[in-house]
């Protein structure tokens, strides 16, 4: 998955949660035109700058592991040496397993409460 759709989809799920937050409030925070955030979804050649990218990624409310993520994939997506591409493969790969140990980690401590209030009741 690029880093474009998978921005893409936290977006969704955001918006999932938040019903009155739209692309077009999303341009205007960023003060951006709207077509402007249409054409780097849908462009291959358009890409935001770091601090623009920053921005709309903390707005939807992602961890920093996240976003640290997709600024991982994105600089590999972008990458022309080859050295370089598998280098940014590797991390990329370490930050899954790190994503996945947090999520992990979550699940976990959800699992935890759920017993305790299932205790409780019985």
């Amino acid at each position: 998955m690029t880093y474009k759709r998978l921005i893409r989809s936290k977006i969704e799920a955001y918006r999932e949660q938040n019903s009155n937050f739209t692309f077009s409030l999303l341009a205007n925070e960023l003060k951006i035109e709207p077509s402007y955030l249409s054409r780097f979804f849908s462009s291959k050649s358009i890409h935001f700058s770091d601090e623009l990218l920053y921005r709309m990624l903390k707005r939807i409310e992602l961890k920093e592991l996240e976003i640290d993520y997709l600024f991982l994939l994105k600089d590999m997506e972008r990458a022309q040496h080859p050295d370089r591409r598998r280098f940014l493969l590797l991390k990329v790969r370490a930050h899954r397993l790190s994503l996945w140990k947090d999520r992990l980690h979550e699940l976990k401590k959800q699992l935890s409460e759920l017993g305790t209030l299932v205790d409780r009741i019985t």
